[in-house]
């Protein structure tokens, strides 16, 4: 009796298992990537058909399977169940949250540039001035070399008279 409960329970685990590989074909975009799976889902749903079978041969009480084989079968059926259970949901919860980091790194990109824009700004809008500064000053510095000429030559004009 007892090998009969482990099994269906080792059915019921894979079946949740292949609720968890849905959920997680739905988070998987890479085409390889999701054939992988599919054929892994594939291979789970075959898992839950041979502990089917096997349950019911140990339900009819089928006597060309001993005692010892059943319990060993048994054992070993639940405790793979409970793999692909860990297995599964590990894998889903991982996905998750590289898709949660992947948003994040996303996120802090998009206002890394964003400040990257703002500071590039600030610099043009510095360069602009110290560009009409530089202007202005080169203009003054013209201004000046200009107005000691004309000292120059006023102080010739002023020695010839």
């Amino acid at each position: 009796m007892i090998n009969i409960i482990l099994v269906i329970t080792g059915i019921f685990f894979l079946i949740y298992s292949a609720f968890i590989y849905i959920k997680l074909l739905k988070l998987i975009s890479n085409s390889v990537l999701k054939k992988w799976w599919n054929l892994l889902f594939i291979f789970v749903v075959f898992f839950t058909i041979g502990y089917s079978v096997f349950a019911y041969l140990l339900f009819i009480g089928d006597e060309s399977v001993n005692l010892f084989i059943e319990t060993i079968v048994s054992i070993i059926f639940f405790l793979g169940s409970i793999f692909v259970l860990f297995s599964a949901r590990l894998i889903h919860y991982t996905l998750i949250e590289f898709k949660k980091e992947n948003q994040k790194s996303k996120k802090i990109s998009k206002e890394l540039n964003q400040v990257k824009s703002n500071i590039e700004k600030k610099i043009k809008e510095r360069t602009e001035e110290l560009q009409k500064l530089n202007n202005v000053m080169i203009g003054r510095e013209l201004k000046i070399v200009e107005l000691k000429k004309k000292i120059i030559e006023l102080k010739k004009r002023n020695k010839h008279k």
